[in-house]
């Protein structure tokens, strides 16, 4: 049995955005793990303890739910001088078609936003002493580097409990692990899961990565600050993330070679498999 810290939060709303969607900004069903990552270094709070969590190779796993979505009609805007001369022709007016509008220029934008979300984080570190800290600090906000939130800023998460969680294998746990019970989640690829060959058969963990219905992703993980320069010659900071190959799933786990059921972790009281990814520094 492997023992793993476990994370619940609930949130009136959200917004994961995918990569590189601008004028439809869609979202994931379930935050990245660089977004939980950067929860948790939130509600550590101090430097020193960030410091020794992201220095060290961790597992985690991210599973979650929501009941609706809707789409947000918006504006945003570029207060760039070159922005606003383009739109009024002029950078002392800012009136267009004999009408007022507001200075810079703007473009229509629509937001996938999720209502009514579940998120549930299993967490696995070799420092103990961080994830008793990260347990210590959940419920005392004074300690939070920020209030919490998962996406935007403005969609607070509430915690709801956090326990150690025992997993059982899943020949030992309640054959309703399999059915499908609303959540989606990340199926890291072989190469990218937590001490496979500690918990799991590799062939036949690569067999269900292969035959499990799921959306193929490169998900966000850990990030350096890289300067890089223009044309112009200007140079500026940007973060250069390492991913985790995934698919994004969500049903009944098949079956694999020979008819069964492949050997998995299992949360004996949510009755969720957990696939923990591998998150290092590369």
């Amino acid at each position: 049995m492997m023992e793993y810290l476990r994370l619940y939060f609930r949130a009136p709303t959200a917004h994961y955005r995918v990569p590189f969607t601008y004028k439809v900004r869609h979202s994931y069903p379930i935050p990245p793990y660089s977004t939980v990552i950067g929860m948790l270094c939130n509600i550590m709070g101090e430097q020193e303890t960030i410091d020794r969590f992201l220095g060290q190779p961790f597992g985690i796993y991210i599973a979650g739910k929501y009941q609706t979505l809707t789409r947000e009609y918006t504006w945003l805007r570029n207060l760039g001088s070159k922005s606003h001369s383009s739109r009024f022709y002029s950078n002392n007016s800012r009136y267009f078609s004999q009408f007022a509008e507001h200075p810079g220029g703007q473009s229509p934008v629509v937001l996938d936003v999720l209502n009514d979300v579940e998120t549930i984080i299993y967490l696995t570190h070799p420092d103990s002493h961080i994830l008793i800290r990260l347990q210590e600090n959940l419920f005392h906000p004074e300690r939070w580097i920020n209030h919490l939130h998962l996406g935007r800023a403005e969609d607070w998460v509430v915690p709801e409990s956090t326990n150690w969680v025992r997993l059982l294998p899943s020949e030992k746990a309640d054959i309703a692990w399999t059915a499908d019970r609303g959540y989606y989640f990340w199926l890291p690829h072989p190469e990218e899961t937590w001490k496979l060959g500690e918990w799991g058969d590799r062939q036949e963990y690569t067999e269900l990565f292969d035959k499990i219905m799921g959306s193929p992703q490169l998900v966000c993980a850990l990030y350096s600050k890289v300067k890089v320069r223009n044309e112009k010659g200007r140079s500026w900071e940007i973060r250069n993330f390492n991913h985790v190959r995934t698919k994004l799933c969500r049903g009944q786990i098949p079956l694999v070679q020979f008819g069964r059921l492949p050997r998995v972790m299992v949360d004996p009281e949510f009755l969720l498999p957990v696939f923990p990814a591998h998150i290092a520094w590369r």
